[in-house]
């Protein structure tokens, strides 16, 4: 792992640096590099332990795995649960939009709110069906709104 642009400083490995690597100095994925990056995947990965940290249904609720109808290959989702929280979660593994279908949605709610991004959605009906559109390579964390 690179934790410095140039690939020198307190803590960098240089023990094993094979001629054949594919990471080189300046190349946009050292720690130092992602850090000042509000869209790095560093840190994307900080923010979704920051939400799993501050939502009890993530960390220990039970977890059910959701039946979608998908428009391709990619879709994957689970409900976590515990107390009086509830938290869908969808990923689209794919690389094309994918519209998703959820036949009956898990739990009731006046409206949704994507915990990663604040976006909000409309609520679902009692009996009907929800349908999402996923971006390639995305996730939606859907709750109720407070």
């Amino acid at each position: 792992m690179d934790w410095y642009a140039d690939q020198e400083g307190k803590g960098q490995t240089t023990w094993f640096l094979p001629d054949d690597r594919w990471n080189v100095p300046d190349d946009g994925i050292s720690v130092e590099e992602q850090d000042a990056e509000p869209n790095s995947l560093l840190n994307y990965y900080r923010k979704m332990l920051a939400l799993r940290m501050a939502h009890p249904a993530l960390v220990d609720g039970d977890f059910e795995i959701l039946e979608l109808e998908t428009s391709g290959i990619g879709p994957w989702g689970f409900v976590r649960s515990t107390g009086d929280e509830s938290i869908l979660a969808v990923f689209n593994f794919g690389t094309e939009e994918q519209e998703l279908i959820i036949e009956e949605f898990p739990f009731e709610a006046d409206g949704l709110i994507d915990l990663l991004t604040g976006q909000q959605y409309p609520a679902p009906a009692p009996g009907m069906s929800y349908a999402l559109v996923l971006a390639p390579a995305s996730a939606l964390f859907l709750s109720t709104i407070p």
